[in-house]
């Protein structure tokens, strides 16, 4: 009877390389950051490449912009956009906020001019004669006296009319942008002392605007 025994052999022992599998991670992590850096670079240079410098002029000067879609960069008073249109918006005080469509050119620089609208101008009128009728480029606003009435700017026609006085017609440049401004007017009278003779004697009369003298009217001496 033979014996079956099973032979044991032994074997070189060899610790596990513990420095392998984090030095795997860390190239692995600078492998990403390097090919995440080169697509932002790439990006970067096809913008700058593609992208229109844009100047921006406004009236008035220093008016806040901002441009509302797409992308683009500020650089000193030029702005880098990619062609094709975009939404301006500029602000600025005592001006009304603008909001513009712009078509940026394929090209490689381009100048915008942006013109903002006042605000009207607050107008005060007085006049010698109350109660006359106050009209500005045609519109009635009111009667004398008026008192801060918004009138868009501009050179605008001002009429005042009453019935005792003669028409008074003037111009005047209203400076918007909530600017206070006032008119101290005086209208001439529509009257005159003519004198009438007959048999009776002379007499005296004051003739208004509208007709001859009547009862109410005449003045005799």
């Amino acid at each position: 009877m033979n014996d079956h025994r099973d032979r044991i052999e032994s074997t070189p022992f060899e610790a596990p390389d513990l420095d392998q599998t984090p030095q795997k991670r860390r190239l692995s992590k600078v492998a990403i950051f390097l090919g995440g850096a080169s697509i932002v670079l790439a990006a970067i240079g096809w913008f700058l490449f593609t992208a229109t410098a844009v100047k921006f002029v406004t009236n008035p000067d220093g008016a806040t912009l901002a441009v509302t879609d797409g992308f683009s960069y500020r650089l000193g008073d030029q702005w880098l956009i990619r062609p094709g249109e975009i939404t301006v918006a500029a602000i600025a005080e005592g001006y009304r906020p603008l909001n513009q469509r712009v078509e940026i050119l394929n090209a490689t620089s381009q100048q915008v001019e942006l013109v903002l609208d006042p605000l009207p101008g607050l107008l005060s009128i007085s006049a010698n004669a109350i109660g006359a009728l106050v009209t500005v480029d045609g519109e009635l606003i009111g009667d004398t006296p008026i008192n801060d009435a918004l009138i868009e700017a501009g050179v605008r026609s001002v009429q005042l009319t009453h019935p005792r006085f003669k028409d008074l017609y003037t111009e005047v440049e209203i400076t918007g942008r909530n600017v206070k401004q006032a008119l101290e007017l005086e209208l001439l009278p529509a009257w005159a002392d003519i004198t009438l003779s007959s048999a009776r004697g002379r007499h005296n009369y004051r003739r208004r605007r509208g007709g001859w003298p009547n009862a109410n009217n005449a003045r005799a001496p």
